[in-house]
């Protein structure tokens, strides 16, 4: 007797959607981290400002002149952690969103 395919574990994903993630989460990556650069003012120097976080800016490094400040100095949880949501929900959307394609191809519910 043939046996019925088996179902399909929850938590297993198709190659091309762990391709597809690793990208988007390389781009938030990216996003989470913005160096700037200033002009120059009339003695020459020059400002660097990097930014931390995405969607919301929770800290910011300038470099002027060789000398670094930081402000604010302390790191704010809440702003990380609605980073850290808005991290998780991109990707589970996109997860989400890459299977239901492949699935809908494939004639599968």
């Amino acid at each position: 007797m043939s046996e019925p395919p088996k179902q399909r574990r929850f938590w297993q994903l198709h190659l091309s959607t762990a391709v597809f993630l690793m990208f988007v989460a390389g781009g938030l990556i990216a996003a989470n981290f913005r160096l700037t650069r200033g002009l120059s003012d009339a003695n020459g120097d020059y400002e660097i400002r990097s930014m931390y976080g995405f969607p919301l800016r929770f800290q910011r490094i300038y470099y002027s002149s060789g000398f670094e400040y930081s402000q604010p100095t302390f790191v704010p949880t809440t702003k990380v952690l609605a980073d850290v949501v808005v991290f998780v929900f991109v990707i589970a959307t996109s997860a989400f969103f890459c299977e239901w394609l492949i699935r809908r191809r494939e004639g599968k519910p």
